[in-house]
């Protein structure tokens, strides 16, 4: 299972959406989707942030997601 089958799997699992419906997902959709997922897992589970905080966290949690992003495409390109 290569790593864009697996994550629509995640997301089918935490989401209980149907499969069509993750199926027809974009490759940006289904970051997107996963994304707001976490985001929600990370709200339930933490204490509340004032608004300076959150956004800072938020930015963090966006540039290490980029990041990791561009390592993978580098990593990818040198196959």
């Amino acid at each position: 299972m290569n790593r864009k089958d697996a994550a629509r799997k995640r997301l089918l699992e935490s989401t209980q959406k149907s499969a069509a419906s993750v199926e027809v997902l974009s490759d940006n959709e289904l970051a997107t989707a996963a994304y707001r997922q976490l985001l929600r897992t990370i709200d339930a589970q933490s204490e509340p942030l004032d608004p300076g905080a959150a956004e800072a966290f938020a930015r963090e949690e966006i540039a290490t997601m980029r990041m990791e992003k561009r390592i993978r495409t580098a990593l990818g390109a040198g196959k």
